[in-house]
């Protein structure tokens, strides 16, 4: 069973599991706070036996497994790829991220964010692309 443990600050420190030393390293959140998540029960009892856990890590509360699919699911099963429309590449780049979690460092182009989509069943139509004047550097706009 896979679980998750937060924090209310950025947190890292070390467990014993077994012989070996592991590395506990929570990830940052946006807003603050941090989080882990594991499914390995021995690490999983070594992070509750940690002084740091009931005081500074917490466990998430779980929620139950659902045997429904989910809509990606559904998406993905359809031979037609969906089209989605978008006013803007930077709508579209920010839809992905959130939609499928794939860091915006991995999107820099629009080839890249159009794979993406494809690759979830979705296709990207934007209607107003975001076009720059091209200015020669020695000459002032």
């Amino acid at each position: 069973m896979t679980k998750t443990y937060t924090s209310k600050t950025e947190v890292s420190f070390n467990v014993r599991v077994g012989d070996a030393w592991v590395h506990v390293g929570f990830v940052p959140l946006t807003l603050g706070g941090s989080y882990f998540t594991t499914s390995d029960v021995r690490l999983q009892e070594a992070i509750e036996r940690h002084r740091f856990y009931g005081r500074l890590v917490l466990a998430a509360p779980q929620t139950p497994a659902e045997d429904k699919p989910s809509p990606n699911d559904a998406d993905r099963s359809s031979n037609h790829p969906q089209p989605i429309s978008f006013g803007s590449l930077a709508d579209a780049k920010e839809w992905v991220a959130a939609e499928y979690g794939i860091s915006r460092t991995l999107l820099r182009t629009r080839a890249q964010i159009e794979a993406v989509a494809l690759d979830h069943g979705k296709i990207l139509t934007i209607d107003n692309p975001s076009i720059q004047p091209q200015h020669d550097y020695m000459e002032r706009p």
